[in-house]
């Protein structure tokens, strides 16, 4: 008898040690917290790959972490299943990496300033994504943008990823890339500040020129990717997403050089470009221009139109 109280008496601080430990643990999920305050992922976060019946084992940890994270989620609730991407916290943003820089990303996210963003790849080469990033400053003289080109590293799994979500419009294609640059380190390819109006003013006057809109092309954007001093630079020209209402476009850039001998009419004071005249500006080979080029790929899922949301393709499939 005495022996059956003992077993007895163990199993039963067996249960409540079992049952006090399951208390006390939490659920996991993103919560309310941000891209930028996101914790590196666990490998198996969002599903196992070796479970069949997992409705996420065949995608990257990256759109895992979107399908499964609450903070991704929630945009989607709060923007809905389709429709049009009109804000800064939908918008293909690198957060992490701006703030690892000193930014205030609230200041984006709330679109008090703006944050131009498109992704692309070169040639062939599909393992790295490059970004090309224009935030928004104050200074003393009006705004400016930092104009970054960043570039992250691709898997083959990664790659089919961002090119599923850019093919099919699904709203997470902008939250791929908020999560790339969570989940891992930008490499800066160049860093150079351009100031607002003179960005605009360049926007609007240079693809009137024939000579820089090669291929009769209309709209061109512009990366300023290297200033000298006042009377040099050098930028990237390549057609435009802004008004082209697809996700993915192949397109050709071109590296423009620039100088000039009337500095009066631009300044690189604190390290800001800023034209007053940006057709005084003449290129220094334009047969090397035009006949140089670099075939490129857009991803592009800032400011356009959806056609779904894949979480729920996925939900209903179950």
């Amino acid at each position: 008898m005495k022996r059956l109280l003992t077993v007895l008496l163990a199993l039963l601080t067996t249960l409540c040690l079992t049952f006090g430990l399951a208390a006390c643990g939490g659920n996991g999920g993103g919560g309310d917290r941000t891209p930028s305050e996101t914790e590196t992922p666990d490998k198996d976060k969002g599903g196992d790959p070796s479970n069949p019946e997992d409705p996420y084992a065949e995608y990257s940890d990256i759109l895992k972490t979107v399908l499964t994270d609450n903070y991704y989620i929630g945009l989607s609730k709060e923007y809905g299943s389709s429709g049009f991407n009109g804000s800064n916290k939908q918008d293909p943003i690198p957060y992490k990496f701006l703030k690892s820089q000193g930014y205030n990303v609230d200041l984006y996210k709330n679109d008090t300033l703006s944050c131009l963003c498109v992704a692309y790849t070169k040639e062939e080469d599909t393992n790295t994504l490059y970004l090309s990033v224009k935030a928004e400053h104050e200074y003393a003289g009006g705004n400016y943008y930092t104009n970054y080109i960043l570039s992250y590293s691709l898997t083959d799994k990664e790659y089919a990823d961002l090119y599923m979500l850019h093919q099919y419009k699904y709203r997470q294609a902008s939250y791929f890339i908020q999560e790339l640059d969570n989940q891992k380190t930008a490499k800066i390819e160049s860093a150079v500040n351009v100031d607002v109006q003179t960005y605009n003013d360049i926007k609007d006057i240079y693809p009137t020129y024939p000579a820089i809109a090669v291929d009769n092309t209309k709209y061109l954007d512009f990366d300023f990717v290297y200033v000298k001093d006042a009377t040099y630079f050098e930028m990237y020209v390549r057609p435009s997403m802004y008004y082209v209402e697809s996700f993915i476009r192949t397109a050709k850039m071109w590296l423009f050089k620039e100088t000039t001998k009337f500095s009066t009419h631009s300044s690189f004071d604190n390290n800001i470009l800023k034209m007053e005249n940006v057709d005084r500006f003449i290129s220094v080979d334009m047969d090397e221009y035009r006949e140089n080029y670099t075939g490129i790929t857009y991803f592009n899922s800032q400011k356009i139109p959806i056609s779904g949301n894949l979480l729920d393709k996925i939900q209903k499939a179950q």
